[in-house]
């Protein structure tokens, strides 16, 4: 009795392999289609560029250590306002292995002194 329990046992368990190995090799095809959209964290970041040239963007960030940051930028960034050296910006980025690629950079104002008018 126990070895038809066993063999039963065994059977069943067998039997739901090829269905979980089908289950997962369907996924990554369903992620191949066009409506699906691989998730890409993005990071905003603000500071003051340092320089700037037609793929590279390097900002002095406004926190508290003033760290350089670069950026990769190409075709698809979005470019808001006059960026030019010295220029408060902001920055979306995503980030490539090490490297960040901007998004979009826009331009803020310059923050105007209390008292002025």
């Amino acid at each position: 009795m126990k070895k038809q329990i066993t063999s039963a046992l065994l059977a069943g368990v067998l039997s739901l392999v090829p269905v979980a190995g089908m289950a997962a090799a369907q996924k990554p095809a369903a992620a191949k289609t066009p409506t699906a959209k691989a998730s890409v964290a993005t990071h905003a970041t603000r500071g003051t560029v340092k320089s700037l040239d037609d793929s590279t963007l390097v900002i002095t960030s406004t926190g508290k250590t003033h760290t350089d940051m670069t950026f990769t930028v190409n075709g698809s960034t979005q470019r808001e306002g006059t960026i030019a050296t010295g220029t408060p910006v902001s920055v979306r980025y995503h980030q490539d292995g090490t490297t960040n690629i901007a998004t979009a950079i826009h331009a803020e104002s310059a923050k105007k002194k209390s008292g002025s008018k």
